[in-house]
C-alpha cells in the first residue's frame, strides 16, 4: 500500500474496488481473518469484497464467451469447477434464480495435480543421474532454469516422435564429475535407451513415454472427478469447468474431454489465470 500511495499514477484509492479471492475450502472464520488482515494493510472496508476462487472462475468463463454463458447460466444447471494446480480442488455449484450459485459438494487438496506429475519426472531424472548428482544439482541456479524448461515442455502439444528440452551444462558436468562417464552413454545402458536420447545438450524424450509420465496423475484425477459426479446430489449433465495451471496442458484437457465425453467440458483461454481474471471482472460488476 505504501508503494501504491507513493506512485503518482493518477489513480486514487477511492477509484479502486479490491477483490479478495479465497480458496473454496475456507470457512467464515478464516475469511474474516483474511478480511481483517486486508483492512489492516490499508484496504478500505467499503471497497473490499471477498470471492471464492471457483466462483471467480465461473465469472471469467461466462463473460469471455457467449456460448459459455448460455451453457453456464441455466437455472438448475450443475457446474463442477475442477481446479488443477499442484493439488486438485473440485467444487460443484447449482445455478439458482437471478444467477445465484449454491455449493452442492466439494473435495479439496487431492494429490493428483501438477505436484504428482513433477514428482514422477524428478524420480525419472534421479533414476538416471543418481541421487548424489541430483542433490548437488538442486543447489545450483540452473535447477530453476531446468524446472522452467520442464514447465514449458509439458504445456506444448505432444506431437511427433520426440519432445525436446534443454539440458543444463551443470547437470551434465556434475554427472561426469561424479561418475566419470557422460550422460548419453549412461542412458544407453538403461531401459530407457530407446525412449531418451541426449544430443547436442538436449534431452529428446519419446512422446508416448512423456504421456506415460502423465498417466498416474490423470488416472487419479479422472477417478476423483467421476466420484464427485456420481454423487446423488449432482446431476448427470453437470458442466465441467477445467481451470488451473496444470489444466493448460493439452494432455490433461484431451483426457478430461475424452473420459467425460457425455458432459460439456469448458476450458477457458488462459485457464491458469481464470480465478484472477474472474476476480477483476467481478470487481467491475460489483454493486
Amino acid at each position: 500500500m505504501e508503494k501504491f500511495t507513493k506512485r503518482n499514477s493518477g489513480i486514487e484509492m477511492r477509484d479502486i474496488m479490491w477483490i479478495l479471492i479465497v480458496p473454496a475450502e475456507l470457512g467464515n472464520q478464516e475469511i474474516n481473518l483474511m478480511e481483517e488482515a486486508a483492512m489492516q494493510a490499508g484496504l478500505p472496508w467499503d471497497q473490499l469484497a471477498t470471492l471464492y476462487a471457483p466462483i471467480a472462475s465461473i465469472v471469467h468463463a461466462e463473460n469471455m464467451d457467449d456460448e459459455y454463458k448460455k451453457c453456464l447460466n441455466v437455472l438448475g444447471k450443475n457446474i463442477a469447477v475442477v481446479d488443477v494446480k499442484d493439488t486438485v480442488q473440485i467444487t460443484v455449484y447449482q445455478r439458482g434464480r437471478n444467477g445465484a450459485l449454491r455449493e452442492i459438494t466439494a473435495v479439496n487438496n487431492l494429490p493428483c495435480g501438477e505436484a504428482s506429475f513433477h514428482a514422477a519426472f524428478e524420480n525419472l531424472i534421479v533414476e538416471i543421474v543418481g541421487s548424489r548428482v541430483w542433490s548437488k544439482f538442486r543447489q545450483t541456479s540452473d535447477y530453476l532454469d531446468f524446472t522452467r524448461e520442464w514447465e514449458s515442455l509439458k504445456r506444448t502439444r505432444v506431437s511427433g516422435r520426440f519432445k525436446v528440452m534443454k539440458l543444463p551444462c551443470t547437470l551434465m558436468d556434475l554427472f561426469q564429475e561424479c561418475t566419470h562417464s557422460c550422460l548419453s552413454d549412461a542412458i544407453e545402458a538403461t531401459k530407457y535407451t530407446d525412449l531418451l536420447k541426449v544430443q547436442a545438450g538436449k534431452l529428446n524424450m519419446d512422446s508416448d513415454f512423456l504421456i506415460q509420465l502423465f498417466q498416474p496423475s490423470l488416472d487419479t484425477l479422472t477417478s476423483n472427478i467421476n466420484t464427485v459426479l456420481e454423487n446423488k446430489t449432482v446431476s448427470n449433465d453437470a458442466v465441467i469447468l477445467l481451470v488451473g495451471d496444470f489444466a493448460e496442458c493439452d494432455v490433461v484437457q484431451d483426457t478430461i474431454k475424452q473420459v467425460f465425453s457425455g458432459n460439456r467440458v469448458i476450458v477457458p483461454n488462459e485457464c491458469g489465470l481464470s480465478a484472477l481474471k474472474g476476480g477483476v471482472l467481478y470487481g467491475h460488476m460489483y454493486e
